[in-house]
């Protein structure tokens, strides 16, 4: 396979993976257009992060640090000179808050709230996702937005929640991808879609000599979803 990639698993072992196509263009969201994001870190043009980073880092832009909160230390991988405030239970990186999303509580509040490809992880319980999105949102300031993506099809409970919709989300946007291009569908269609995920195979090699000496395997989901919440919904609904 000639990738002219390559994404390092361990010391001096790494996998070749497709390069990135060049001519995508943009793709469209909520009646707005946005650039795939393409970074070596995670190749993210194998996976939701494509579309997931230009969203939410777009959601934020103009707003000062000190009032993002993030859950789930993922955009400084690929901004590092973000200083906003991130809370992630196992990341140990200098500035983030070890905290636990399921029972954390701030003084601050902030005028963004954001979470990518994190919801999914927090638990296999509906009352610890909900108590999640219920942490989240206590966290926003009056007139704060809040911005949380995820998979579908990870996390059995998190997707009863989001169909059923018992989360209080403001808005749900969902993605499909299609081959190598993502395109904008609805809740329903996601639901009775039979073809949920899929499997990419890579060869596993030595970055040195570049020899093969094995396969290797990544889980790609083909729908995510963009959630939005608000402070007031929660008063509304309180």
């Amino acid at each position: 396979m000639d990738t002219g990639q390559v994404q390092s698993f361990d010391t001096g072992v790494g996998a070749h993976v497709p390069a990135p196509k060049k001519d995508l263009g943009p793709f469209r969201l909520g009646g707005r257009e946005y650039p795939y994001f393409v970074h070596n870190y995670n190749v993210t043009w194998l996976s939701e992060r494509m579309v997931e980073i230009p969203v939410v880092t777009e959601f934020i832009v103009g707003e000062r640090f000190v009032d993002v909160l993030e859950i789930g230390d993922v955009v400084h991988n690929y901004v590092p000179q973000a200083m906003h405030t991130v809370v992630d239970l196992y990341e140990k990186r200098d500035g983030v808050l070890q905290k636990d999303v399921r029972s954390f509580t701030l003084p601050e509040k902030f005028r963004r709230v954001i979470s990518i490809s994190t919801l999914e992880h927090v638990s296999p319980y509906f009352r610890e996702i909900e108590a999640a999105v219920q942490n989240m949102r206590a966290c926003l300031a009056p007139n704060g937005l809040g911005l949380i993506t995820f998979p579908l099809f990870h996390c059995p409970a998190l997707d009863t929640l989001v169909f059923d919709r018992k989360l209080g989300f403001s808005d749900v946007l969902v993605m499909h991808r299609e081959e190598e291009c993502w395109v904008e569908t609805d809740l329903t269609v996601a639901k009775r879609s039979t073809n949920r995920s899929f499997r990419e195979e890579y060869d596993l090699c030595n970055l040195d000599s570049g020899e093969v000496i094995g396969r290797t395997y990544v889980a790609r989901y083909r729908y995510v979803v963009f959630a939005y919440f608000s402070k007031e919904l929660e008063d509304a609904n309180s």
